[in-house]
């Protein structure tokens, strides 16, 4: 590997060294080395107020969420840690946590480039808000070329890889910028970031009212500065955490069920894929043709293969996937019968993969 390769294993390593539970963890095998770099990276962003003892608490806590979920799933569960072990902090803990979250990351803003045999490579960071509304553009360019290469039938259009698409978005955002033309849609929509906020934190003063859909929480500042962009969608939680006023059930995907859609399923709701909202369809449980209605409680996002593995058959002549919405509840996805002894499976991150699946196509 490079030097700089090697450099940063390096630094990993002496990151995980300074956290005991996690590195007895990766050596026995329990998690990876990247959820022990992650448990590891979640310990720093603990509060300093932390005694030894909590500190210990929270790694135990941080290494067993490690074992179930994914890297990222580590550091989100900061906050949820840190309130079960100082439930009477917990809100001044994280509001401060994510202030200086904010600060750091705002004084870590970089962009640079250099020329390399006839590109020019970049390298930069960008804070939260303004990084997530920067992908979710690129990601608006990329989708587009992504559905004109299906209809095109020049086949070096197929070839493009997922890279090179967000390259080839990067080219055409600065074009269209030059020529003061629009941006496409994504997912039926103008290219936005959405807000979720919650009703009673955001009467009480904002803090940790407002989260990406990422799931990363945003400071009280930056919920102050984004509910007055016009770019950016606030949808508003009830007590219960009920979807508030997001718009009427049309024929159509309405863009307000659409994101109503990305609020509750946040990804594929099939069992263990984890393709982002904006990258799915609609998916209609009951179809349209037998009846069914446009509303959210009859609609989930599925991938576009997932959505084929179980898109109903008007014949009935295939055993195959089905998605239920039990009242009230999350979507769950139910196997083929040919498959024996698996039962429902919900859209939650700890679903175990179900067999039968080939996953989607690389």
């Amino acid at each position: 590997m490079t030097g700089k390769q090697a450099s940063g294993l390096v630094h990993q390593a002496r990151r995980l060294a300074a956290t005991p539970v996690a590195r007895a963890a990766v050596v026995e095998g329990s998690i990876s080395f990247t959820h022990g770099t992650m448990v590891s990276k979640a310990v720093e962003q603990l509060p300093g107020t932390f005694t030894r003892e909590q500190t210990s608490q929270a790694e135990v806590l941080l290494v067993d969420v490690a074992s179930q979920g994914t890297p990222d799933e580590v550091t989100r569960a900061v906050p949820k840690i840190v309130e079960q072990l100082d439930p009477v902090n917990a809100e001044d803990l994280e509001a401060r946590r994510l202030s200086r979250e904010r600060d750091t990351a705002w004084q870590n803003r970089s962009l640079s480039w250099f020329t390399r045999s006839g590109s020019v490579v970049f390298t930069g960071s960008l804070p939260q808000v303004e990084g997530n509304a920067f992908t979710t553009l690129i990601t608006a360019y990329s989708q587009q070329a992504k559905r004109e290469a299906r209809d095109t039938t020049d086949p070096a259009a197929e070839q493009t890889t997922t890279i090179q698409r967000h390259a080839d978005a990067l080219i055409h955002l600065v074009e269209d910028v030059q020529h003061h033309t629009a941006a496409p849609t994504l997912a039926g929509d103008r290219p936005a970031v959405m807000v979720t906020l919650d009703y009673e934190k955001l009467r009480e003063g904002a803090t940790r009212a407002g989260v990406l859909p990422d799931g990363n929480p945003l400071s009280a500042g930056d919920l102050r500065r984004v509910c007055c962009d016009a770019t950016l969608i606030p949808v508003v939680l009830g007590s219960m955490s009920e979807v508030l006023d997001v718009g009427r059930s049309t024929r159509v995907v309405h863009p307000g069920i659409r994101h109503a859609l990305t609020l509750r399923d946040q990804h594929c709701v099939f069992p263990a894929c984890d393709t982002p909202a904006s990258h799915c369809d609609a998916h209609h449980v009951i179809p349209w043709w037998q009846g069914g209605s446009t509303s959210v409680d009859n609609l989930v996002l599925l991938c576009p293969h997932h959505h084929g593995v179980v898109e109903p058959d008007k014949h009935a002549t295939r055993d195959q996937w089905r998605v239920t919405i039990p009242p009230g509840g999350r979507p769950a996805v139910t196997p083929p019968r040919r498959l024996v002894g698996v039962g429902a499976v919900g859209s939650d991150r700890s679903a175990i993969t179900i067999p039968g699946d080939p996953g989607p196509p690389p």
